[in-house]
């Protein structure tokens, strides 16, 4: 199942991003996730990253119209449509802390349990694979 939520982290998914989202995606929502990738890719108490606005940018330029057809036209806004909206309103709930992975686990079988949103993420997954996108560096703090 983390492979699923990797997919989207390659980022999309994705993951993102530290500070305000670039190519028009919004800054991160009060968890410190991506709206557009759903990843926790925010500096915190927890962790230091590097690079995730580049990457969000890259993956949205690239990856567009993949992104559309899984998570909605508003997807870069942070309103969610599409086969995939169940998911990313999961994802984006979670807390970026000890407990994310459980969260983003129960949100990655949403999508899996559904055939029109995990084909779709797929696609997402196989652009972002082959996207030449730079993913963010995050590493832990003391403490994390």
């Amino acid at each position: 199942m983390r492979v699923l939520t990797l997919c989207l982290g390659i980022g999309i998914i994705l993951t993102a991003a530290c500070g305000s989202g670039g190519g028009g995606t919004p800054a991160k929502n009060a968890n410190g996730r991506d709206p557009l990738t759903g990843e926790c890719t925010t500096s915190t108490a927890t962790q230091t990253c590097t690079g995730g606005e580049a990457y969000a940018t890259c993956i949205e330029t690239t990856c567009d119209n993949q992104l559309k057809a899984a998570f909605g036209s508003g997807y870069a806004s942070g309103s969610y449509s599409g086969p995939c909206a169940a998911f990313m309103t999961c994802q984006m709930a979670c807390p970026c802390d000890s407990t994310k992975t459980t969260c983003e686990n129960n949100c990655s079988t949403t999508a899996m349990n559904d055939a029109n949103c995990l084909t779709a993420f797929m696609a997402v997954g196989f652009c972002t694979l082959g996207a030449a996108c730079t993913q963010p560096v995050c590493t832990p703090t003391t403490g994390g």
